[in-house]
């Protein structure tokens, strides 16, 4: 098969890639750099305390135009990932 990295997928086409853990310290550094180059970010988030360390990570980085989302999801439980996956051209896994 072919090899794909991050540079290789359209620029001229939004692009949405999912992070398992884009709260912690490894998902933070992945999601600015998939922000700076020009991806939309879907972060999953297990309740109220993900969620205001995700208010705070989008003042952060609110030059991205609101280019990071919000999903709920249990790592443990299929069918809410296959949701939070849904329209996703990619994933990073990680928790």
């Amino acid at each position: 098969g072919k090899n794909v990295n991050s540079y290789d997928f359209d620029e001229d086409n939004a692009k949405v890639v999912c992070i398992t853990d884009g709260l912690s310290f490894l998902g933070r550094a992945i999601t600015e750099r998939l922000l700076l180059h020009g991806y939309t970010v879907r972060v999953i988030v297990n309740g109220p305390d993900d969620l205001e360390r995700l208010r705070v990570m989008r003042d952060e980085t609110a030059s991205f135009h609101g280019r990071i989302e919000a999903v709920t999801a249990k790592l443990t439980e299929t069918e809410s990932l296959v949701d939070a996956f849904d329209g996703c051209n990619g994933v990073f896994h990680t928790s």
